[in-house]
């Protein structure tokens, strides 16, 4: 067995090297056609002039980029067209274009308007007489994303990725109708295979398992012989946005959400995927620290409708009765009730409230940014502390300059980063943060066991984001991503706790990382800082 998963891995890896190599060989054939058509150059010149022109015009005209992303594509199209405007085209768009518009749009109109599945007003109007901020907050969400607010019935957090791998395995024995799990990375191992053994047996007593995984996520675990083996054991998988060596301009569109739903019942997410190093299996970083979170109630209807929203863009193949079966009772056509009590055990509850929480995605195919202004919200209106962990900093203008004036007005402002990086040039580009970052009163550390991979975000014993969205451009701009804000949730002082106890084994940064000749440091930082859209 360990065998055949090394001949996997190194699969996939030559998979991935000989796709990379199909893309710089393509890339350097178009530029290579330009000069050799030099006796032409006038009429070139003039052509990749204009070209570079409408591009430049139209990136500084396009609303969904942010400033650093619009400067670093000017200027890497003004100083060199040919290859600033093949770049561009192949990874500068964001995918929202055409073909790839309308069949998001279409598959949208069947599965993710929830609205005709649950009415949402009397909790919104509930929430408002509660905190006219939390129900600003979430109306934005409800009119822009169409996800709805939920009551929040039972809610548990998980500070150990251990520990909510065993809730899913008990879930999984639960099931009586369908497991839909969806990971950025799957590995066939140990991890994995806790859950598969389950799984398998609820697929031999009729329960419906499908999987997705991104192919450049799990691209150094698995390679087509894991389908074909899901396949025998009756579990439907699919691949999102498999690597071929050849152009392929939404490319940078991953899988990034980390999804499991069992029954439309109870949901799980986090930043865990299911892969060995993130269990303890391995340690390929030092310590890994994870977290993930676990609920029930009517909100597990939109992670299901995530799931069923990406597995039909991969291929699509539910009909729309098909896809109201999972919400709709056949017989009568009324939503589905959701179980009170054989699910779920483990949730903290108060006595008649548990606050309200609001399920919601990222999609790189829609115009609005949902997770990047989610996170602007909170930290614009955080009052007394603001606490973030991310294994990715690296921030847009606009989230340095929130970030900053939220410590400058006296919030306790705590950010903690990696101590051990898992890739060394973004490690380089989050460090260049911390000197502004430090000046304003920010608080920050790095995490000195080793990896911090969760992504989450707490303020004032009220607000929280538990989910997938790191703070860097790829989450916030080019991933398909999910997360769940909570508001007055019991299990948001268990958030603030575990980033409280991560940062009493963290080293503060304080001035560390600024030593030196200044100019230096500048002028690395500032060229970090124009590559970071690109990372």
């Amino acid at each position: 067995m360990r065998e055949e998963r090394k001949n996997s891995v190194r699969n996939s890896v030559a998979r991935m090297a000989v796709s990379v190599l199909g893309f710089i060989i393509q890339t350097l054939y178009i530029i290579a056609l330009f000069i050799k058509t030099n006796q032409y150059s006038v009429y070139f010149e003039l052509i990749t002039v204009i070209i570079s022109v409408v591009l430049v015009l139209r990136i500084n005209y396009d609303d969904r980029l942010n400033n650093n992303m619009k400067i670093t594509w000017i200027i890497l199209i003004v100083a060199f067209p040919v290859l600033g405007v093949v770049l561009y085209v192949m990874y500068g768009r964001r995918g929202s274009v055409g073909l790839a518009k309308r069949r998001h749009s279409r598959i949208r109109s069947r599965v993710l308007e929830l609205k005709e599945l649950y009415d949402d007003s009397e909790v919104y109007e509930e929430l408002k007489a509660k905190d006219i901020w939390a129900a600003n907050q979430v109306n934005y969400i409800r009119k822009f994303g169409d996800y709805p607010v939920y009551r929040c019935r039972n809610f548990r957090y998980f500070s150990d990725t251990n520990e909510a791998l065993a809730e899913q395995i008990e879930m999984v024995n639960k099931a009586r109708r369908f497991v839909f799990l969806e990971y950025h990375a799957i590995e066939d191992s140990t991890a994995f295979h806790m859950l598969l053994e389950p799984l398998a047996k609820k697929v031999a007593e009729g329960v419906e398992v499908r999987i997705i995984y991104d192919d450049v996520g799990s691209i150094g675990f698995l390679n087509s012989a894991f389908i074909r083996k899901m396949k025998e054991l009756g579990i439907k998988c699919r691949v999102f946005n498999y690597v071929l060596p050849v152009l392929n301009i939404f490319m940078q569109n991953r899988d990034h959400r980390k999804i499991m739903v069992v029954d439309n019942e109870v949901a799980f997410t986090g930043g865990y995927n299911l892969a060995d190093e993130y269990f303890g299996f391995t340690h390929p970083y030092g310590e890994w620290k994870d977290s993930g979170i676990e609920f029930d109630g009517e909100a597990v209807k939109v992670m299901t409708a995530l799931f069923l929203y990406l597995w039909n863009i991969i291929e699509d193949s539910d009909s729309l009765k098909g896809v109201r079966s999972y919400f709709l009772d056949e017989a009568t056509g009324r939503p589905l009730p959701s179980s009170e009590s054989i699910y779920m055990t483990g949730g903290k509850r108060r006595p008649g409230y548990n606050g309200y929480i609001v399920p919601y995605g990222g999609n790189p195919l829609a115009n609005e940014r949902i997770p990047e202004n989610v996170y602007l919200n909170i930290i614009k209106n955080s009052a007394r502390y603001l606490y973030i962990m991310t294994p990715y900093l690296v921030l847009s203008t606009e989230m340095q300059k929130e970030l900053e004036l939220a410590a400058k007005r006296g919030v306790d402002v705590r950010i903690v980063t990696p101590g051990i990086p898992d890739k060394k040039t973004i490690f380089k580009v989050t460090r260049s943060y911390y000197h502004s970052l430090h000046n304003s009163g920010v608080k920050i550390y790095e995490y000195t066991p080793g990896f911090c991979h969760a992504k989450m975000i707490v303020a004032d014993d009220k607000y929280a984001v538990v989910g997938t969205i790191n703070f860097d451009f790829r989450s916030l701009y080019y991933h398909f991503e999910n997360a769940v804000l909570m508001y007055d949730v019991p299990a948001i002082k268990d958030v603030r706790d575990d980033i409280l106890d991560a940062v009493k084994v963290s080293s503060s940064v304080a001035e560390k990382f600024f030593t030196g000749s200044k100019m230096y440091y500048g002028l690395r930082h500032t060229i970090l800082r124009l590559i970071s859209p690109l990372l």
